[in-house]
């Protein structure tokens, strides 16, 4: 019997079901249960999960990068402009300077942090076109 053997390291396998848990979170936050949003969304995790597929071979890279452009521009409209609506605690004035000072800095830390690892993960498959 052969051994089972991971052809993604355990901390990229985590992080694609940490992004599979998001898109899930974002549905239940949004409120929103038309098919579309909820399609749109858990295409964008997949979109998301399938960089470090391609990047950790698990999948084969396409033939054009056209395909990983289309995914990103996907994954940035759907996180970007559909579920715009969900920022809007940044837009809140009714905190003190010192809370929203704090709650923009803790975003800022926490979307580097979280994003690092992906924003490398597509900089290097990219890199693979090149």
């Amino acid at each position: 019997m052969e051994a089972l053997t991971l052809h993604m390291p355990l901390w990229a396998i985590l992080y694609c079901g940490i992004i599979f848990a998001s898109a899930s979170g974002t549905i239940m936050m949004s409120g929103r249960k038309d098919i579309l949003y909820i399609v749109g969304e858990y295409l964008s995790a997949a979109f998301a999960i399938m960089f470090f597929a391609m990047y950790y071979e698990v999948t084969p890279y396409p033939d054009s990068s056209i395909v990983p452009l289309g995914m990103l521009g996907f994954i940035l409209f759907q996180e970007g402009w559909v579920n715009r609506a969900l920022y809007g605690f940044l837009k809140k004035g009714d905190e003190s300077p010192t809370e929203r000072r704090f709650m923009l800095i803790f975003t800022a830390v926490i979307f580097l942090l979280f994003l690092s690892p992906f924003m490398w993960v597509i900089a290097e498959v990219f890199k693979h076109f090149s």
